[in-house]
């Protein structure tokens, strides 16, 4: 039960992740102001919070290491 719950969570950040790439690649947002319930919209907010991490540090850790990974 408990790993379910570890694959779920990685799963969600992963989708998070995919969602902050595509915004990122976009310069599109997610209107949080649509939201009316005011929990919803802060699970919302960490929830896209929490890929837009992920993708920073994802883009850190590349940057780190110039050899591996360049420019187009």
């Amino acid at each position: 039960m408990f790993g379910r719950l570890i694959s779920l969570a990685f799963e969600a950040s992963l989708a998070s992740a995919a969602f902050a790439g595509a915004s990122q690649a976009s310069g599109l947002k997610f209107n949080e102001k649509t939201i009316e319930n005011d929990q919803l919209r802060a699970a919302m907010s960490a929830y896209f919070g929490i890929g837009e991490w992920v993708v920073s540090f994802g883009a850190s850790q590349m940057k780190a290491y110039p050899d591996y990974f360049v420019r187009k």
